[in-house]
């Protein structure tokens, strides 16, 4: 599958006028410059670390609904007998588990086909919803969001 960046999904939306709100996005926290993430405040550079959240199927994003923290299970004995679990929520109760081991961000897998799933001019206005649900929230939580590129599937 393929994916993009945030920051790319952001421009195509606020290009497309797919989503009124995005034409004056909010702010984040944390940005690209050059090589690098920084604050946007201070422009400290920061080094991120923390878990993966990919929903590689519909709806492609995970909802921030929920009150009980992301625990999949993937292993070899799950995947011989296809017993194997993952998570479509970020919420709440993950970014206090972010907290409690020390994490200052997530690595989001943001794949096109969530974006746009028909061939329109358009992307989704729910994918964008959840986009930046899970983006609010990361904020709100003092987390940084980075995006997790193909190669990471």
């Amino acid at each position: 599958m393929k994916t993009l960046t945030i920051q790319c999904l952001v421009a195509a939306a606020a290009l497309s006028g797919s989503a009124a709100s995005l034409a004056n996005p909010q702010p984040r926290a944390v940005v690209v410059s050059g090589q690098s993430f920084v604050l946007q405040d201070s422009k400290e550079e920061v080094v991120l670390s923390g878990p993966n959240v990919v929903v590689k199927g519909p709806p492609y994003l995970p909802s921030v609904d929920g009150d009980s923290y992301c625990n999949d299970t993937v292993d070899d004995a799950c995947t011989a007998t296809g017993t194997c679990t993952s998570c479509e929520t970020f919420n709440e109760a993950d970014i206090a588990h972010l907290k409690s081991r020390g994490w200052n961000a997530i690595r989001l897998g943001v794949v096109w086909a969530g974006a746009q799933p028909r061939d329109e001019d358009s992307l989704d206005a729910d994918f964008l919803t959840r986009l930046h649900a899970i983006l609010d929230l990361c904020d709100k939580n003092g987390k940084a969001v980075s995006p997790l590129h193909e190669s990471g599937f």
